[in-house]
């Protein structure tokens, strides 16, 4: 299998979002974008990063040991269509997930698992605002989303290959 480049996936009630609140959202997925977050970090008190998965972790993983000394909050959610028991749970078995999430929690990430978000706002402190199905909020600087990407298949799709879905 070939992948001729992609785009980071986003997330639905992202993309439905106000242009204010996109403005607040980075879609994870090179480097460039990790240089870009970490000028965020430094202005931020709270940072969610969506996504459970090896890309979601590690990135959570990093800014807490970045930052996490000097006050940043860091939020790992998986939410949505990615509502995980715990880090890395669709790869990992359960024990090494349980234990992956364990130690995250220990290092001082604040780790959500099997959350539904439904609706992301901006409130008047110019805070992100994310209301969860339960009807929980979380206040958040800046959102991370991290949940892998698209494939680039408009060349194959040109040329008449067959795309597996």
């Amino acid at each position: 299998h070939n992948v001729l480049g992609g785009q980071p996936k986003s997330l639905p009630v992202i993309e439905e979002a106000d242009e204010e609140v996109k403005r607040k959202v980075t879609l994870f997925r090179t480097i460039e974008d990790f240089r870009k977050l970490d000028e965020v970090a430094r202005k931020s008190e709270s940072i969610t990063i969506i996504g459970g998965s090896f890309l979601g972790s590690e990135l959570a993983n990093s800014l807490n040991r970045r930052f996490g000394k000097q006050g940043l909050q860091i939020r790992q959610a998986s939410f949505d269509i990615f509502r995980e028991k715990g880090n890395i749970a669709e790869i990992l078995p359960q024990f090494l997930s349980k234990y992956a999430t364990s130690e995250l929690r220990k290092s001082g990430v604040n780790v959500m698992s099997e959350k539904e978000l439904k609706r992301v706002t901006v409130d008047e402190n110019g805070k992100l605002r994310l209301q969860l199905a339960t009807g929980e909020i979380i206040n958040t600087d800046h959102i991370v989303v991290a949940v892998g990407i698209s494939a680039n298949t408009d060349l194959a799709k040109s040329c008449g290959l067959e795309i597996d879905p």
